[in-house]
């Protein structure tokens, strides 16, 4: 039962996983599902260790999600309480609390070993994906992924990991380095290659170093790439959304159609399961493409700005804790934190419960907030 609670987050992680890719979406999906199941059975068996005073206040990120969200549904949500809604909120409720859970009975798998075994599987589903279902559209692959964006979400979010540990100075770890970042690139994800370069702000900082990064990076864009035959559409839009400062083109309909169904129910909310209105639909049936967008659709101003204020809160707090730590695992997870809550204002992270990057974002911060309890505690 121990090892049940403590691989959960891990097994829920790698299916989620699955899910994205092609090949392994039915067994990925399934097995979500059947982890959600057990996850609520786990929960209640361990009831006393996950609403304990110790466990709360070690993961107050995911407590304080959890707490909006069903205040939320049992105030002013009440109304759009339904049976998709009331599924939705249980299932959101198990995973965040397990993943609390899972980091609790088992911090060092979490702090040092998570990113490095789904890096190595990552760059497994890539070369698979050189050889299977590469569909490619308007110059962006994805290499056997559902969708580019998922491609390169995770694949820079592996990249940079394995770039932050200098521990491990292997050949296989530069390899898998190079796969994920030459996947990156070929998504064709704006917010995926703003990631890798944040990786390195975080690793050296903005001096010498981090410019003869950037500089063998354009020269590797401008010269070796296209040496290759390789495509170059990822960089040519991050950098011409850098020119323009405009990180949200081809997103404008659906970004208007979201602000159209705030501005119907700014107070209220439209609750978790919400569907287009007839006027936001004129506008575009497609989601905004922004969780903190879609969660302002969803519960309405007054929870976002409490919820929001949170996030702000506790991301300062691991902020100021580990930017500066000499742990490069520490680093790693700040990354991650930092680098899905940017990615946010351009996908529909925060609030799925089928996204991998969202739960590594639930993780990474149950990892460091257990952290800085040890450590205030001298553990």
């Amino acid at each position: 039962m121990a090892a049940l609670c403590k691989y959960w987050a891990f097994a829920f992680i790698l299916c989620q996983l699955g899910q994205q890719h092609m090949l392994l979406n039915g067994i990925g999906s399934m097995g979500s599902f059947l982890l959600l199941g057990l996850g609520a059975l786990l929960l209640l068996i361990n009831s006393g260790r996950v609403f304990d005073r110790k466990t709360v206040s070690s993961s107050p990120f995911i407590y304080s999600f959890v707490f909006i969200f069903i205040l939320y549904q049992f105030t002013f949500g009440i109304f759009d309480l339904n049976e998709k809604t009331g599924i939705y909120l249980i299932a959101k409720v198990v995973c965040c609390l397990m993943i609390a859970l899972s980091v609790q009975k088992d911090l060092s798998f979490y702090l040092q070993r998570l990113m490095p075994i789904l890096s190595v599987v990552t760059s497994l589903l890539i070369l698979l994906g050189f050889v299977h279902n590469d569909v490619i559209f308007e110059g962006r692959h994805t290499l056997g992924f559902c969708n580019a964006n998922g491609l390169g979400a995770i694949s820079s979010l592996c990249a940079g990991a394995m770039i932050l540990d200098s521990s491990d100075r292997s050949k296989k770890k530069i390899a898998i380095i190079l796969l994920c970042v030459l996947a990156t690139f070929l998504s064709g994800s704006r917010a995926s290659i703003g990631i890798l370069c944040l990786t390195f702000v975080i690793k050296y900082g903005l001096n010498a170093k981090f410019l003869a990064v950037l500089l063998a990076g354009v020269l590797a864009w401008q010269i070796i790439l296209p040496m290759a035959g390789i495509s170059s559409t990822g960089l040519n839009r991050f950098t011409e959304s850098v020119e323009n400062m405009d990180f949200s083109s081809s997103r404008e309909g659906e970004r208007k159609a979201t602000l159209i169904m705030i501005a119907e129910s700014p107070i209220l909310g439209n609750g978790f399961d919400v569907e287009q209105s007839e006027k936001a639909k004129a506008v575009s049936g497609l989601g905004s493409h922004n969780g903190y967008l879609d969660i302002m659709k969803m519960i309405g101003i007054p929870y976002s700005v409490f919820l929001f204020a949170f996030m702000a809160y506790y991301t300062c707090s691991v902020w100021r804790k580990f930017h500066k730590s000499a742990c490069d695992y520490d680093r790693i997870h700040l990354f991650v934190i930092i680098s899905v809550l940017i990615a946010a204002n351009f996908e529909s992270y925060l609030w799925g419960i089928n996204q991998v990057v969202t739960t590594l974002l639930f993780t990474s911060f149950a990892v460091l907030q257990k952290r800085m309890t040890d450590l205030k505690h001298g553990i």
